[in-house]
């Protein structure tokens, strides 16, 4: 068996890349060789995976390419069961980076996660960080490749002593997951997908709407369904169901989100996604009180384009997940990040993640400037214009067809399609949209030449066009 640990610039194996593997391999209950490396990903490393891994862009200008370490990776990985915790995460990454150099590969595979779910019910939490503490395993650095690898096998090799060889073996069997599915779709349908932005949809066998996604990069989406071990999940469902696959190309990122909304309103696709709300998204946010500057989780619609402001996330949980990584990769007290309350010292205390600012004040000062650090890692959302700004989707301004949007403090006023020489203007629902959000972000930060500032009469002018 091998037990593999991956590093990515995010979470999609077609957008983005890794940017460190870490591989063990075991044979007859002994390690027999390991192996790791930093990866060149070809495209930045978020502020945040910075922050999470402290695997810099400048770490990595030196590293090698995944294809020169794909035979050593093959090497390590052949024949053998693929573990990982959250397994389908590093075994997707892996199986996609190979299938990018014309490779196949297929495992069967099994999540130490669900692992440690069966073998210690009683506790709620599974995370690494969670087992590393309750077995008191000693790692170096989390949220590296080979440490965390290393302690996935440490954990293996704990918890048969704790329940004995014979219960762990018989859990382990049970839950060793099968290789994924192949799909039904004929291969041409995917031959001429473009890289390009837009929206897709599998149909089943009754030519029925199975789902309905969108992408900025639509080959690398949607061959990224087919990469992954789906056996036991809604995902293997719809690729066990799917017969065919249609695409449409969007004018841009923005467009196709609201494609892909048209297309599910009209559709009404069996694997529906769960409508996303408006208005609903958690900014973190800075406020000093008393001895720590404590960090408060609020509605964007209280917060939004505030200096104070450190970063949206989709929910009031995947908020206080990242805090909580900044507070064991950095050692700082979780009651100031404000994710605990109470008396006493934080959990982190006890589990070894904590300097102690939370029961001795001679050290409160010292927490403060670390805890200022960190946080610099997750960047600014204030509003970067003095005003509007139209975004436009059209290659060229005399291009017949095509959108443009306009948008002021993240929000999306307006939507303008041009048809010929004649243009619409729609007014566009307030709230921030997680969607928009994200596709936003993204082409404001890459600076790109569609965008075009307003000022307040031409932004006065458009918005008096603009109907619902």
């Amino acid at each position: 068996m091998v037990i593999v640990d991956v590093e990515t610039t995010g979470g999609s194996p077609g957008a983005n890349r890794l940017i460190e593997v870490g591989i063990i391999r075991i044979e007859n209950g002994r390690e027999v060789s390991r192996f790791q490396s930093l990866i060149n990903p070809g495209q930045p490393v978020p502020i945040f995976v910075q922050g999470l891994t402290g695997i810099s862009d400048h770490d990595l200008v030196s590293a090698p390419p995944f294809e020169a370490v794909a035979d050593r990776v093959e090497e390590q990985l052949r024949d053998a069961l693929f573990i990982g915790h959250n397994v389908r995460f590093d075994y997707d990454f892996i199986r996609y980076e190979l299938r990018r150099l014309s490779r196949r590969y297929q495992a069967s595979t099994l999540c130490s996660a669900r692992l440690s779910r069966a073998l210690y019910p009683e506790y709620k939490r599974h995370n690494l960080s969670e087992i590393i503490g309750r077995h008191g395993l000693s790692v170096s650095s989390r949220h590296r490749a080979l440490d965390d690898a290393q302690a996935v096998w440490d954990f293996f090799q704990k918890s048969a002593q704790d329940v004995g060889a014979a219960r762990f073996g018989d859990v382990f069997e049970k839950l060793v997951a099968g290789r994924p599915v192949e799909t039904r779709i004929p291969a041409e349908r995917f031959m001429n997908v473009p890289e390009a932005p837009g929206c897709y949809l599998f149909r089943g066998e009754k030519n029925e709407v199975l789902y309905v996604g969108k992408s900025g990069n639509l080959r690398e989406r949607i061959l990224g369904h087919f990469y992954g071990d789906f056996e036991s999940t809604k995902d293997g469902l719809l690729l066990q169901q799917a017969c065919d696959m249609e695409w449409f190309k969007s004018p841009g990122e923005l467009s196709a989100v609201f494609l892909e909304a048209e297309l599910n309103e009209k559709l009404q696709p069996v694997f529906a996604k769960k409508p996303k709300l408006q208005g609903g998204m958690v900014c973190a946010v800075k406020q000093a009180d008393g001895v720590f500057p404590w960090i408060q989780l609020l509605p964007e619609s209280e917060v939004l384009n505030k200096e104070n402001a450190l970063g949206f996330f989709r929910g009031f949980r995947e908020a206080k997940q990242a805090l909580l990584s900044i507070a064991e990769k950095n050692r700082i007290c979780r009651k100031g990040l404000g994710i605990e309350r109470g008396s006493g010292p934080c959990t982190g205390v006890g589990l070894g993640q904590c300097d102690g600012a939370c029961k001795d004040a001679a050290k409160a000062a010292e927490h403060i400037k670390k805890l200022a650090r960190a946080l610099q890692r997750f960047g600014a959302v204030a509003w970067p214009f003095p005003g509007a700004i139209m975004i436009n989707e059209r290659e060229t301004e005399t291009e017949d067809e095509g959108e443009a949007y306009i948008v002021k403090n993240w929000l999306l006023m307006a939507r303008i399609r041009y048809q010929g020489d004649a243009r619409r203007t729609f007014k566009v629902r307030q709230g921030l949209d997680r969607d928009q959000f994200k596709v936003l972000k993204k082409i404001i930060q890459a600076n790109a030449p569609q965008i075009r500032d307003l000022n307040d009469s031409e932004y006065e002018n458009l918005m008096k066009e603009a109907v619902f």
